[in-house]
């Protein structure tokens, strides 16, 4: 037949006989594939031949070109003494190839299949094992395979695989089930097969993720009774050699079980973080998302899952942080986008204390995170809504037979120590009241039902003689981070229904950046995406006119010691912070960011630092940026640098201006990876009609009175506060009819003194306090006649457009894009850039002209009205929305 000169009539061929001679056809078949194991191979044949099941059984033998002699002579033996044995031979492929080869025999010659058996030649079961496995498989609701514990003979072993299957733990440890499983015949007509391309181990750790591909999952049967023949040295020794490159082929050829959103729903469902105990119903719920669908236990069942754990932590366990909170307040907390970030950081901060006490306060237009400590210097809050600790203080707490400890929580200044958490959300404060939850009613409630369960944890012997092998229960979202090589990970599970789109800010105080972050959004949000906000400095953002309802979620980075600047290398005058940098927390940022298709970075200067990696990873990686900034000395700085330190790891960038695309073009960047995005008002009125604005500006346009001169914008010299003074004080010198309004703020000096606030104060110019509410600068800008901007740089301020919008004239320097906003002398006047006398010599030559006779701006108003009115968000974002249809072809219907 083959090289080894044996006889066909050794090869048994009569394999269509079998079922005739044995009447009713096999239910399982057995391949055993053999490869030089000839001395064993009886062995593991006739533990076949023992066993005790009430169907049929038919035992395959594949020979993967054995060049011992013997291998085929006790092959074909065995063919020949038992009717129920087949025995084939082929051309050497390797370990996959010979089980295939099996497969596709027995389902070809036996139809009345119903599972197939994998036994290597070396290895052995019990006589009750095939039976016990059939009664336990089940297809129709998944269970595709039926696995054992391993107990090893020779280098003995006995290692404990019990309790629930883990997809977790399969798809990021190690191979938990033992090829010697039974396999649904359900799992082959889907198409599943040894990938013969694997050569160096690991094909049957392949083989199941194909099955979970698939939809199947495993069961273990604890009284399996499959015995492994170990050695010290052996093909698994070899594998172990070369891990490392098997695991990134398996990651490669399945991605979708990999991914960051399908292994943190493993966590949710098998390892959830979060044990939220909601007094004083009876109920807790244990979660990673407590958005997603999870089960709800009784307290007492919580509890007991806890001693449980304990006992047997490989098998079982209980999530490592426990908070207290009703239901009701967990379920108004759902509806928000802050509820991620506020487990995010409850989990994050409980290192640093015993325990945490959860206040909320209602705001409906900030939303924000505040930490203390509670000590000498602020004591405990009479009233709190919630509370938090670790799984090990709890057992702590049990464990102590004195309650003072604990009970002290009731106290201003308690024993353990104790953060403070304020949190503030966008829910009524009548709503609030009803909520608070006191001390007897949380922590001590859940001390008392394990005092009433009796059970002790002063001996925690293991539940079963095996060795445990498993990474425990509580080491299980670890398993998820040293994948992802990230840390604390966001306790979110995102659809991939719709795109995902991060945009990152380092502060979120309504200021221009993030008012064209939210245009920004909103535009995305109504292309289809979920949108979610990512603030990495102050843990707090202002929204308003329910801005915040466009984020799927507002996200808190909240690490201390955490700088938007610096970095270990130099780049055009700048410092580059990079990926291994320790101030770059690379492995927290990505565990923060989780899963998304698109991040878009809105100036947040160390976020550069990883984008490579996420780039890597599949992201769509994009840079929004607005303005080339100015050091003291006039030298250009600023994020279009930093950006351009790191073009290699963006897809695209996005820019406010023509002018900033230009300059990108300029550096080097590739014109068509460089889309322009024109600013336009980043919020419009309920109301707003622009032939209505058009009637109240000509009717305000009287002749003899003052013009009215607005300024908003921050005392500083960016905007260039010294032209304002000198411009205010020589109009007054000149007797100018020019009525002042300033609205801004600046910064305290060392003397706790705000400089321009006195100066101009000294003029009679009162300067009000910065105006958030988009509603209330919309009457600003009505109200007054020019707005005045000294900008030493710009980008293209939102000012101009919000102000034209409503027929207030923009008189600006003509500096970044301020050009492109304003036709001069027909919508707004451009002030030539310059030496400062210079340039207040030229806002005061056209204010001047005007003062006393506003009416003469009627014209320019009713075309800086109808320039404004074109702007539109959509219609700016078109360009980059075309690019998302081209990166997400389906994400639309």
């Amino acid at each position: 037949m083959d090289s080894l000169n044996i006889p066909d009539s050794m090869i048994s061929g009569t394999v269509d006989a079998l079922p005739e001679r044995r009447g009713a056809g096999p239910v399982i078949a057995v391949v055993i594939p053999v490869f030089k194991h000839s001395v064993f191979l009886a062995e593991a044949v006739q533990s076949i031949q023992a066993q005790q099941a009430d169907f049929p059984i038919v035992t395959i033998i594949v020979d993967d070109g054995c060049p011992f002699v013997e291998t085929a002579v006790m092959g074909s033996s065995l063919a020949m003494a038992y009717d129920n044995v087949v025995y084939l031979r082929k051309v050497n492929g390797g370990l996959s190839s010979a089980r295939n080869h099996g497969i596709d025999h027995a389902l070809t010659h036996f139809p009345s299949l119903r599972a197939i058996y994998f036994l290597d030649a070396d290895n052995r079961v019990s006589p009750t094992t095939l039976a016990s496995c059939l009664a336990l498989l089940d297809p129709d609701n998944g269970v595709g395979w039926i696995y054992p514990n391993v107990d090893k003979f020779g280098a003995e072993w006995n290692g404990n695989y019990t309790g629930s299957y883990s997809k977790l733990v399969h798809c990021l440890f190690d191979n938990i089930c033992e090829a010697g499983s039974l396999v649904s015949r359900a799992v082959f007509d889907a198409g599943v097969r040894y990938d013969e391309g694997m050569k160096q181990g690991c094909e049957d750790w392949e083989f199941w993720l194909q099955c979970l591909d698939h939809g199947f999952t495993g069961l273990n049967n604890p009284h399996f009774g499959f015995e492994y023949r170990m050695r010290g040295e052996s093909m698994v020794s070899d594998t172990a050699r070369d891990i490392s490159g098997i695991k990134q082929y398996m990651f490669k050829k399945h991605p979708g079980l990999f991914s960051t959103s399908a292994l943190m729903t493993l966590e949710h469902q098998e390892s959830p973080r979060f044990l939220c105990i909601s007094p004083p119903t009876d109920q807790a719920a244990a979660f990673t998302d407590p958005t997603v669908d999870h089960p709800v236990m009784s307290h007492d069942l919580a509890i007991a899952s806890l001693y449980r754990g304990l006992f047997e932590p490989d098998s079982y366990g209980t999530p490592q942080t426990v908070i207290w909170l009703r239901k009701e307040l967990l379920d108004a907390l759902k509806r928000t986008s802050l509820v991620w970030t506020l487990f995010h950081n409850i989990e994050k901060a409980l290192p640093q204390a015993n325990f945490l006490c959860l206040r909320f306060v209602s705001s409906p237009d900030e939303i924000s995170i505040e930490f203390k400590e509670i000590g000498e210097a602020h004591e405990m809050p009479r009233r709190v809504h919630g509370w938090a600790c670790s799984q090990a203080i709890l057992k702590q707490c049990v464990t102590d037979p004195s309650r003072d400890w604990v009970g002290s929580l009731s106290e201003r200044r308690p024993s353990p120590t104790v953060i403070e958490m304020t949190v503030r959300v966008p829910i009524a404060e009548q709503f609030l009241a009803k909520y608070f939850l006191p001390l007897p009613l949380a922590v001590l409630a859940t001390i008392e039902v394990a005092d009433d369960l009796g059970l002790s944890l002063a001996d925690q012997p293991r539940w079963s003689w095996r060795e445990a092998y498993y990474p425990t229960v509580k080491e299980r979202p670890a398993l998820i981070e040293a994948h992802l090589g990230a840390e604390s990970l966001l306790p979110m599970i995102r659809s991939a229904d719709r795109p995902q789109v991060g945009i990152a800010l380092p502060i979120a105080a309504y200021g221009g950046v993030e008012r064209v972050a939210f245009a920004v959004a909103k535009v995305l949000k109504d292309w289809g995406c979920d949108v979610h906000l990512y603030c990495f400095g102050k843990p707090n953002v202002k929204t308003y006119k329910g801005q915040a309802s466009v984020f799927k979620s507002i996200n808190f980075f909240n690490e201390p010691g955490y700088n938007l600047w610096g970095g270990s290398r130099p780049f055009m005058g700048h410092e580059l912070r990079m990926e291994w940098d320790d101030a770059a927390r690379a492995k927290k940022v990505l565990g923060f960011l989780g899963s998304l298709d698109v991040l878009i970075n809105c100036q947040v200067a160390p976020l550069n630092a990883i984008l490579g990696t996420i780039r890597r990873r599949g992201v769509k990686t994009v840079s929004h940026v607005h303005v080339i900034d100015q050091t003291y000395f006039g030298r250009s700085v600023g994020h279009p640098y930093l950006t351009l330190g790191f073009e290699h790891a963006h897809d695209m960038i996005l820019t406010c201006s023509q002018a900033l695309k230009d300059w990108f073009h300029g550096m080097g960047v590739p014109d068509e990876k460089v889309i322009h995005i024109p600013n336009a008002g980043a919020y419009t009125p309920p109301d707003y009609k622009a032939q209505s604005e058009l009637a109240r500006r000509r009717r305000a346009l009287k002749p003899d009175r003052p013009v009215k001169a607005l300024f908003a914008g921050r005392l500083d010299a960016q905007k260039g506060v010294e032209r304002l003074l000198a411009l205010a004080k020589a109009g007054q010198e000149r007797g100018l009819a020019i009525s002042w309004r300033l609205i801004g703020s600046e910064l305290i000096n060392a003397n706790g003194r705000q400089r321009w606030k006195s100066a101009f104060s000294a003029l009679g110019i009162a300067v009000e306090d910065p105006i958030y509410d988009p509603q209330k600068l919309c009457d600003v800008y009505r109200d007054a006649d020019m707005l005045i901007m000294t900008s030493r740089w710009e980008g293209a301020p939102l000012a101009i457009i919000e102000a034209q919008r409503f027929g207030c004239i923009p008189v600006a320097t003509d500096v970044g894009a301020v050009a492109e906003l304003i036709d001069d002398g027909v919508d707004g006047f451009v002030i030539p850039d310059g030496p400062d006398e210079t340039v207040v010599e030229a806002f005061l030559e056209r204010v001047g002209g005007l003062a006393g006779d506003p009416g003469r701006l009627a014209p320019m108003a009713e075309r800086a009205i109808a320039r404004a009115s074109e702007a539109e968000w959509t219609k700016s974002c078109a360009p980059f929305l075309a690019q998302m249809d081209k990166w997400f072809p389906k994400a639309r219907p």
